[in-house]
């Protein structure tokens, strides 16, 4: 789904609720607890299913803001040495770039610096080297910019996580003022 206009986004979030108000009151006739068909209604509404919520209030930000195949964000990985994705493990397993101009540091010398320590990309002179991770120096490092990127979405909420937790909040709180606690 296309980012959407503010119109449209107000109407599909209208649409989910009043779509959530109708489970509600149908399950009460049918006599099973609303919740249940108010979580229905929350998955059919997903990306998965029909596509209705606007992507943009659904996505985590840092999955469109932080795009890990550009050569800036692999580059600012790499320049955090070995205990992101140790080069001379990648050099010294044969899995840096075949041949090694076409890997990540190109074909501008057969040295690079990063912190004051020379990596030899074309494996001579490499001293020892950590465990080689992935296939590739490449794929290391796309792979540890996905990892932030999934710990900064799991650490910075959506409008709709911050709903549904006061939801559960206040469903909490008024299950405990039923309960006479003498």
């Amino acid at each position: 789904m296309a980012e959407l206009t503010t119109y449209e986004c107000v109407l599909s979030v209208s649409l989910f609720l009043i779509a959530v108000w109708c489970a509600s009151k149908s399950s009460k006739r049918i006599g099973l607890p609303s919740v249940v068909f108010e979580i229905m209604v929350g998955l059919i509404f997903t990306v998965q299913v029909f596509d209705i919520m606007p992507q943009q209030w659904v996505e985590c930000g840092h999955v469109k803001n932080l795009i890990c195949t550009t050569r800036v964000a692999k580059e600012r990985f790499a320049l955090m040495g070995p205990t992101v994705c140790d080069l001379d493990a990648y050099v010294a397993a044969g899995s840096y770039a075949t041949p090694w101009q076409h890997g990540f540091w190109g074909n501008a010398s057969s040295t690079v610096t990063i912190d004051g320590r020379k990596y030899a990309l074309d494996g001579a002179g490499n001293g020892t080297a950590n465990k080689v991770t992935y296939s590739s120096y490449d794929t290391c490092l796309v792979e540890a910019c996905n990892a932030e990127r999934i710990n900064k979405c799991g650490t910075t909420p959506d409008i709709f996580s911050i709903i549904g937790h006061a939801g559960l909040v206040l469903s909490y709180f008024d299950a405990g003022l039923h309960t006479n606690l003498r």
